[in-house]
């Protein structure tokens, strides 16, 4: 647990979003970013593109962010980090 850090959980489908909090950045975790025709999905794929692949592909488009882990094994998942700045 992180002091300080939020987290929430929204299902898209078969997808599973976490976001928390972390110093001046906000790490997305996402597990089974893919679903559909892909047997063994890759982050990249086109085919068997899933909601949670087009979201984070729209994160890192929009914000220049990395992806800082991504798990090919049994559930895929990718996480990234975006820069976050503090809105007064």
């Amino acid at each position: 647990f992180i002091h300080g850090a939020f987290q929430q959980e929204k299902h898209a489908g078969s997808c599973m979003i976490t976001v928390v909090r972390r110093g001046t950045s906000l790490e997305i975790t996402v597990q089974n970013p893919l679903r559909g025709n892909s047997s063994t999905p890759t982050f990249g794929a086109e085919k068997g593109e899933g909601l949670g692949f087009k979201i984070l592909r729209s994160v890192l488009k929009r914000s220049g962010g990395s992806i800082v882990t991504e798990e090919q094994a049994g559930n895929a998942m990718v996480t990234l980090t975006i820069p976050w700045e503090e809105m007064e």
